[in-house]
């Protein structure tokens, strides 16, 4: 379910425009992730009793997600604001699948990465539906 929601996040960031979108789980070095890129990571879910129809399982969830953007320091913290609010933040709010709703915001800079990081704090929730199998 976890995988689930990251990768509904991750589709509608890329959708937009996006490019360099990762999620916590990549292995791939800092390095090769491009001058302004994006992390998303999942800090807790619940996942409410299942609902069961004859052809589905509707389960619903909500989840607390962190997007991360990171850019080098030099490009500043307006750039990395206009970023987030131009193209992160809408494609989040426009999601047909899920309801995004931004919780909390924060920049600061990391000097262990030498890098700016915007952190954005998602309450996401929505309705996951698996085809019931029946033997």
């Amino acid at each position: 379910m976890i995988r689930e929601v990251l990768d509904m996040l991750t589709e509608a960031l890329r959708a937009e425009g996006e490019r360099n979108v990762y999620t916590a789980f990549d292995a791939l070095p800092e390095e090769h992730k491009g001058r302004f890129f994006t992390v998303i990571g999942i800090r807790e879910m619940d996942i409410a009793r299942p609902v069961y129809s004859p052809g589905n399982v509707y389960i619903p969830f909500t989840a607390q997600a962190e997007i991360r953007l990171l850019a080098p320091e030099s490009a500043g913290s307006a750039a990395l604001l206009d970023h987030f609010t131009g193209c992160t933040e809408p494609a989040l709010e426009d999601m047909s699948d899920m309801r995004c709703r931004l919780t909390d915001l924060t920049m600061k800079q990391d000097s262990s990465l030498g890098r700016l990081v915007l952190c954005a704090g998602f309450e996401v929730s929505g309705l996951s539906i698996r085809e019931r199998s029946v033997p």
